[in-house]
């Protein structure tokens, strides 16, 4: 596949750069507000990113894209009808639980460019997911730790993985960890860090944040007491499938989030869960 590597730590997303109107096929409903969508893919990591724009159109990023075809219900029920486009497609770690459901989508979907670590991973569906990207012609771009994407005023940063997690044989610990801020929401996407990568970032980050994807579908190795004191997030969403056989997620770990005080919303109990930012605030909605 044809890979543009990120030099500059900063990716500007316009209306030219991803060429993203220029067949698009329909007209968006209006989206005042951004939105924020943590879809109920089963075991598995998928969140979808609405940012408002001119005459309500905006963008469109899904971050993984679950382990199978529930994405796809997901999004249709997500996105106004007939909305067959989405601006970015980033995979946070190569695994099939944030991976297979990409290639559901890039069958059914139209794609402005493709986002990824770097490591890809020696399996028929990451095979499969390389040559849908390349028959299409889909820009694939490799970000890591200071790579940005800005839209208007909405600023998407990548703060992990660094080269001090890049070449680690465990691809948890190469995930991308972003954090979005956006309507004056602070938001961190966690993919599948342990404490240690959580441990390292908050050395290097100030992390008080408002909503928490939880790590790990909230195994009990991510998500430390240490983490919730310094991030102190008021939303914590936790995507889990039912009757998983992992145990997640972990009964402690929802207890440190409740007693540190957010609000614990989980894709196995609530559904699809919604979250609209505005004006500093986050309004939470769940859906079946």
């Amino acid at each position: 596949m044809k890979i543009l590597e990120s030099k500059t730590a900063l990716i500007i997303i316009s209306f030219l750069f991803l060429d993203a109107f220029l067949w698009y096929s329909v007209w968006a409903s209006s989206l005042v507000n951004p939105k924020l969508y943590f879809l109920n893919v089963g075991q598995g990591d998928s969140q979808l990113i609405r940012l408002p724009g001119p005459n309500g159109r905006g963008i469109k990023m899904l971050i993984d894209g679950g382990p199978g075809k529930s994405v796809l219900g997901e999004l249709q029920a997500s996105l106004p009808a007939n909305d067959r486009y989405i601006d970015l497609l980033i995979i946070t770690h190569a695994e099939a639980d944030h991976l297979d459901g990409f290639i559901e989508v890039l069958k059914r979907y139209e794609v402005g460019a493709f986002i990824y670590n770097g490591r890809g991973k020696d399996t028929v569906n990451w095979a499969t997911l390389a040559s849908e990207l390349k028959d299409k012609k889909i820009p694939v771009i490799i970000v890591g730790e200071g790579d940005r994407i800005r839209y208007g005023s909405e600023l998407f940063t990548f703060i992990s993985p660094g080269p001090e997690f890049m070449k680690s044989e465990a691809l948890n610990d190469t995930g991308l960890v972003s954090l979005l801020l956006s309507n004056g929401v602070r938001t961190l996407f966690t993919a599948d860090i342990d404490s240690r990568v959580e441990d390292f970032l908050l050395d290097k980050y100030d992390l008080n944040i408002d909503i928490l994807k939880v790590a790990h579908h909230g195994s009990r190795f991510s998500t430390t007491q240490n983490f919730l004191d310094h991030t102190m997030p008021k939303i914590a969403v936790i995507q889990v499938g039912k009757s998983n056989k992992y145990g997640h997620p972990n009964a402690e770990v929802i207890q440190r989030l409740v007693s540190s005080g957010a609000r614990v919303f989980r894709n196995d109990e609530h559904g699809r869960v919604v979250v609209t930012l505005k004006n500093g605030e986050a309004e939470v909605l769940r859906e079946r």
